[in-house]
């Protein structure tokens, strides 16, 4: 029963992701996915003010991406000279001495290079407001519920099995115990009680034992520590990796800079690089010769609408910067080991802190029944 309780508690914990029952009361759901949202600002907040310097994180990608432009550049150039020769000014081009085509596509790489850079120093510089941590991990568990208990469960898979399997040595340790009590003692109110003790131990101690203490104790050969704490620099490691993978992942977080909060800031970054291009290429005299003023503006105005519209190109520019943060892992883990116990903690204690109580009685309650189960098997029909 000690084994039993521990592994109903836990599923309890993790599932079901939705409700199941008879809403609003009669019925239950997982006490992490019930409180997905507060459970999300404790991890926002561990996030944000302890292990990621999200300028310091893209300031880096964004250097290692200045180093390998020149594909990116001649894609962009070959875009553009097709848009003029065959949507823009296709007569013109076709009319046009080669010095001049050749000195317009000279241009367009030119100011092609000189936007890409311009745009790259700015998502450098404004990193930490183009990409809104908060929002990427709200949105994130947003639109997969089971997304918390996915990370709870990666980091500390073997606390999990910890809780599970403690509670088998639990119960039987403390089933001897009251064992001992019913030969000496044999009221009928022992075995409940005693049920009712044993389930609720098992399901604290078990808990405890996961969080505390803090550093080692020796026992002589004997060392105690919380198993969380004793595998720190590991559960960085996970923790980091699933962050990475399914929270902060590049997909994540371009959604979240394409379509949620963040968009209309990136939008005010390109744009303005892109109006400076644009009104050279207005006041360029050979440039003029092939695309009058008005053609320019228009194709300026149909550029910027394709933005809006559009996803961006799995190659291009933001997808790229956002694709280089791969160090996201690297700084996630180190900071991580270097937190002080309490703040370690933050990673899982949350999850369990609030609601801990339901863990237990939820222990109580079943190890109560098994106990009265005990008198039925014992006593019979006796009992009335």
């Amino acid at each position: 029963m000690g084994w039993g309780t521990n592994v109903l508690a836990l599923r309890m914990t993790f599932y079901p992701i939705d409700f199941k029952g008879i809403p609003p009361y009669l019925g239950w759901r997982g006490v992490i996915p019930a409180n997905a949202e507060r459970l999300s600002q404790s991890m926002i907040q561990l996030l944000t003010e302890k292990l990621l310097d999200v300028q310091e994180l893209f300031r880096n990608s964004g250097d290692e991406l200045e180093k390998d432009l020149d594909p990116m550049v001649e894609r962009i150039t070959k875009q553009v000279v097709t848009e003029i020769s065959t949507k823009i000014a296709p007569e013109n081009w076709e009319r046009s001495h080669q010095a001049l085509r050749d000195y317009i596509i000279e241009m367009i790489e030119k100011s092609s290079r000189k936007v890409v850079l311009s745009i790259l120093s700015d998502l450098k510089d404004n990193a930490d407001q183009v990409i809104d941590l908060e929002s990427v991990v709200k949105d994130a568990i947003r639109k997969d519920a089971g997304l918390l208990g996915h990370v709870f469960t990666e980091v500390a898979g073997p606390e999990l099995k910890f809780i599970e399997r403690s509670g088998f040595w639990f119960g039987l340790l403390f089933g001897f115990f009251q064992m001992v009590v019913w030969v000496y003692f044999p009221a009928w109110w022992v075995l409940p009680v005693g049920g009712f003790l044993v389930g609720y131990i098992t399901n604290f101690l078990a808990l405890r034992l996961v969080f505390e203490p803090h550093d080692p104790i020796n026992f002589g050969f004997f060392q105690l520590q919380g198993l969380l704490h004793k595998r720190k620099n590991e559960v960085a490691v996970r923790f980091a990796n699933v962050m990475a993978d399914d929270v902060l992942s590049p997909d994540n977080m371009l959604a979240t800079i394409t379509e949620g909060s963040s968009s209309e800031r990136v939008f005010d970054l390109v744009e303005k690089r892109i109006d400076i291009v644009f009104e050279e290429y207005k006041k360029d005299p050979m440039t003029a010769m092939l695309m009058p003023p008005e053609r320019i503006t228009k194709a300026r105005d149909d550029l910027l609408e394709r933005m809006r519209t559009q996803k961006p190109a799995p190659d291009g520019l933001v997808n790229s910067f956002i694709g280089r943060g791969t160090a996201l892992r690297g700084q996630l883990s180190s900071k991580l080991q270097a937190l002080d116990a309490e703040s370690f903690e933050g990673v899982l204690r949350p999850a369990f802190q609030a609601d801990e109580w339901k863990l237990f009685v939820t222990g109580a309650v079943l190890g109560t029944i098994a106990g009265v189960l005990q008198l039925i098997y014992l006593f019979g029909g006796s009992l009335g």
